[in-house]
């Protein structure tokens, strides 16, 4: 019977035609054959292995197509011979995985399911068991997560590099947490007497009941995922020890991400003095938690998460850091590089503080904005320098230091001419330096490709009607900054860019800019290169 492109063997399916093993792994099969092997091997009293690996039996539409895996789940009840099943990489989850782990949980003939030794389990004759790579998503942390909670002797257990998240990482997690047999999982010591080999990466101190961390954690680069990070958050959250946690270069995501800054967050007695998290495929919701975390923080001294270049936090609700929020605080490190929180703050005032070249990213320029919005005497930050920047984290910046007058970029507050077009500079650079030019009551000029902008005519402190800046060999750090100073200028009422070199996201900003100016200025922009038309 062909359905899909592959032909089942019907006689063999439903034991007419008898055999041990069947191997339908890479067919492409779906919702239809899967209906059909499961009315079939219903009544097979021969089959005892069966591998349906790497089809699509949840088809295309999930939600729609489930009824094919819901099938196989129900016959795995009626059939009392099948003692190996393979379904790995068919994407199964939500209640399709739910129902299909009940099913092999609830079957007599099981010994092996998804490279899972069930029987093994069962009969408590495992204590290491290596699950790594194996291909696992939520169904098969189903399975685990109900055998290894009832396992006295499973005493380690690794279920890295695997796709495991959400609701059945929670669980897996719970059931790990539960264990009290449990030595390592994932490499994670879960015992006080473990440790990673040295005196200095001890782990738990000896005095410290099993299950608690304690002092050093180095796991970076160990491929751990969302499940790991649920042990570790769960264990972080009453631990009073812990001083260094290493999770650099794994697989956590926003969800581990986010499990282990809420644990962090919630611990108020934590001594945690540095933590890297960087390499973790971390997104606006991570980053959104790292830094309500470094706000709540009591004692975090340290923080590192690899840029990321993401939306601007007005859009995300980042949490507003001020000085009390971090009362023992003295440096959060989230890109590499301390931040000196005191000065930023203004609790150790100073007049200039220089961060150019750090390659600090998004997550350093959200705290270090937060912080100098509370500050009376700081007067230059610079930001230059810094290519993980991008453009929400220049414009978050930018927006704190227009309102507290702080130059961003390295110009000097009496300087009048400015010459950056040696450099390659980018989006965010030029909003920096747009931000300069705008708070500067002295500088004149500002030169970012070749030829210096007439700042104050720009933005009308030396007011003009018109501006002819056609032919210039201008680009998008100079559109950027156009775009920019013509917002407040109340006098100019033409300005000709034509024949420039703007490209189409500057040419955008400076259109943009021009319509919000209304009817009544004209601006001149066809001919450009990269021209929107």
């Amino acid at each position: 019977m062909n359905l899909e492109g592959f032909p089942l063997p019907v006689k063999k399916l439903k034991g007419t035609d008898p055999v041990e093993a069947l191997d339908f792994s890479r067919q492409k099969l779906r919702l239809a054959s899967a209906v059909v092997i499961a009315a079939l091997i219903r009544v097979n009293r021969t089959l005892t292995s069966l591998d349906l690996s790497k089809n699509q039996l949840l088809g295309v539409y999930p939600f729609i197509e489930s009824t094919g895996v819901e099938a196989i789940a129900d016959a795995l009840v009626l059939n009392s011979t099948l003692a190996m099943l393979d379904m790995r990489n068919n994407d199964i989850n939500g209640d399709a995985a739910t129902r299909l782990a009940t099913a092999v949980l609830s079957s007599k003939s099981m010994e092996v399911f998804n490279a899972i030794p069930i029987k093994a389990l069962r009969a408590d004759d495992v204590t290491v068991l290596d699950l790594s790579g194996k291909g696992l998503m939520a169904v098969e942390a189903h399975v685990i997560g109900n055998l290894a909670a009832k396992c006295r002797s499973l005493t380690s257990l690794d279920v890295r590099h695997n796709d495991i998240s959400g609701t059945a990482a929670k669980q897996l997690a719970s059931a790990v947490l539960e264990s009290n047999s449990m030595e390592f999982f994932s490499l994670i010591p879960m015992k006080a007497e473990h440790n990673l080999g040295t005196t200095s990466s001890r782990l738990v101190p000896k005095n410290q009941k099993p299950g608690i961390l304690g002092f050093e954690l180095e796991l970076s680069n160990r491929g751990l995922g969302p499940v790991e990070a649920h042990v570790i958050s769960s264990l972080a959250a009453q631990n009073v020890a812990l001083t260094s946690l290493s999770l650099g270069g794994n697989s956590l995501k926003d969800e581990g991400i986010s499990a282990i800054c809420e644990a962090i967050q919630s611990n108020k007695e934590s001594k945690l003095a540095s933590l890297d998290i960087s390499g973790n495929s971390i997104g606006p919701e991570g980053v959104k938690k790292v830094v309500a975390m470094a706000a709540a923080a009591l004692s975090l001294t340290e923080v590192r998460p690899r840029r990321q270049a993401l939306p601007p936090p007005d859009r995300m609700g980042y949490p507003p850091l001020h000085s009390q929020s971090m009362p023992r605080c003295s440096q959060v490190n989230l890109d590499g590089f301390p931040l000196p929180v005191k000065k930023l703050n203004g609790t150790d005032p100073i007049e200039a503080l220089d961060f150019s070249g750090k390659d600090l990213g998004f997550a350093s320029a959200a705290v270090i904005a937060s912080l100098i919005a509370g500050n009376g005497s700081l007067r230059e930050c610079n930001m230059s320098g810094n290519s993980s920047l991008d453009r929400g984290s220049a414009e978050i910046l930018a927006n704190v230091a227009k309102a507290k007058g702080i130059m961003l970029f390295g110009i000097k507050p009496g300087q009048k001419e400015a010459d950056f077009h040696h450099l390659k500079l980018t989006h965010a650079d030029a909003i920096l330096i747009a931000s300069d030019a705008a708070i500067s009551a002295n500088l004149d000029g500002v030169n970012l490709d070749g030829f210096a902008l007439p700042v104050k005519k720009l933005k009308g402190t030396d007011p003009v009607y018109q501006l002819d800046l056609s032919n210039k060999r201008l680009g998008m750090p100079s559109a950027i900054v156009i775009a920019y100073l013509i917002t407040t200028n109340r006098t100019l009422t033409r300005l000709d860019l034509t024949h420039n070199r703007m490209t189409f996201t500057g040419e955008a900003a400076v259109r943009m800019a021009g319509e919000d100016k209304g009817s009544g200025f004209e601006l001149a922009i066809h001919g450009a290169v990269g021209a929107l038309g």
